[in-house]
Parts: structure tokens; C-alpha cells; sequence
């Protein structure tokens, strides 16, 4: 449980950035830009951001207590029907994503760490079985990928991150959410530039871009940090 035993060790030192992180890697949001991307050298720009999320942040938890007591029952239910059915991959695929969403607001609340390591064990298994039964289900290395970081398997992480990119040469999802886990997991700067840049050539939204972009600039200035190297621009 490596991967969230640092992340509720970074939400106790800074609460936001720490939830948010919980949402850029589970959820595949790219918020990343809000604490990646702030400009430097305008605390009062920084500062206004900060409050906007706090406000954000405890709407979100209000939110996501009334959303954990529908999961919870979803996922009882879906149980009930995989047992019903145990051939039948997409009541499979629907159980792993209800236990990944559980498990993803659990964290979201720091309500119970150890039921979110359960609820993540649980979708691992559903989406194992879904690859048993529907090898080509579309998204299926995502899923396990993004679920694997959250239970600190790395290898088994990066395998299917891998296979994810590979399945499909157009999906940003999976790029970005690989890019994501290779800068903060891994700390290979240069490897989530490379995929970055790989979204920037599949000619995503303008928004999208200047948030790549400007990541690719920040992952940059990091490898310089700890390399000592100048990254060569993109």
C-alpha cells in the first residue's frame, strides 16, 4: 500500500494538494495544472487558488459521504448479481468500477484508509476477471493500471499503462494518466514529457494543450533539479 500510505502522509502536510493528487491519478482529471502550473512569483495568484480550492474541497466531501452510501449499496448489489452470473464480464466490468469509485472516495474523504485498500483490492479482482472473460474489453489495462498505483504495485502499474498506450495510439487518457504516474511515482521526468508530447501530437483541445505544455515546462525545470541536465525542449 505504498502509493497510499504517501498520499495520506501528503494530505495530512497539505490537505488540498493531497485530495487533488487523489483525483488527478484515480480519477484521471487534469486538474494536475492547478498545482503543477501555478505561476511562480505571484503568492497572491497562488493564494487565491489555494482558497478556491478549500471551498471546492469541502463541497466535494459533502458530496462524496452521500455518494459513498450509494456505492456501497451498488457494490452489494453487483455482488450479489457477479455471484447471480459469474460469466457474465460486463456485471464484472460494472463491480470493478463501482469498488474503484468507493475506494477513490474513501480517500477523497480520509474516512477510512483501510476500506479503500479493500474496495481497491476488490476492483483489482473484478478487472482481472473482466481480462479473464473479455480479453478486449476497451480500457481494461487502464483500469488495472490506475488501480494498481493506488495499491502500490508499480510493476503492475506500468505493465498495463503500457499496454493501455499501445492498445490505442489516440488515447490521451491513458497518456495522461501514465504521464502523471511517471513524473510523481517514479520521478522519470523524461518519460512523462515523452508522452506528453505524443498528446500534444494527437491535436487534443487548445485548453488541454496549454495544460500539457505547460506540465512538459514544469517536468522540465524538475529533471534539471535532480539531474543537474537540461532537458531538451519538446
Amino acid at each position: 500500500m505504498g502509493f497510499m500510505s504517501n498520499l495520506r502522509n501528503l494530505s495530512r502536510k497539505r490537505p488540498v494538494l493531497g485530495i487533488v493528487l487523489t483525483l488527478v491519478i484515480g480519477l484521471g482529471l487534469i486538474a494536475s495544472y492547478v498545482f503543477w502550473a501555478l505561476p511562480p512569483g505571484n503568492s497572491l495568484r497562488v493564494s487565491q487558488k489555494n482558497s478556491e480550492l478549500e471551498s471546492q474541497v469541502e463541497a466535494w466531501q459533502k458530496a462524496a459521504q452521500e455518494q459513498i452510501k450509494q456505492r456501497e449499496v451498488e457494490v452489494k448489489e453487483l455482488e450479489k448479481q457477479t455471484q447471480e452470473n459469474p460469466q457474465d464480464a460486463g456485471l464484472w466490468l460494472k463491480l470493478g468500477d463501482s469498488r474503484y469509485a468507493l475506494g477513490s472516495l474513501y480517500l477523497l474523504t480520509g474516512s477510512d484508509p483501510a476500506k479503500a485498500e479493500t474496495a481497491f483490492k476488490g476492483a483489482l479482482e473484478s478487472y482481472k476477471k473482466v481480462q479473464e472473460l473479455n480479453p478486449q474489453e476497451k480500457g481494461i489495462y487502464l483500469r488495472l493500471a490506475k488501480t494498481a498505483v493506488f495499491l502500490g504495485d508499480n510493476n503492475l502499474a506500468e505493465t498495463n499503462y503500457r499496454q493501455a498506450v499501445a492498445a490505442d495510439p489516440k488515447d490521451n487518457s491513458a497518456r495522461m494518466s501514465y504521464a502523471m504516474f511517471l513524473a510523481w511515482v517514479k520521478s522519470d521526468y523524461q518519460g512523462a514529457i515523452r508522452l506528453w508530447q505524443e498528446i500534444l501530437n494527437n491535436n487534443p483541445d487548445q485548453e488541454t494543450a496549454d495544460h500539457v505544455r505547460e506540465m512538459i515546462k514544469q517536468a522540465q525545470e524538475m529533471a534539471q533539479k535532480t539531474s543537474g541536465e537540461k532537458t531538451p525542449a519538446p
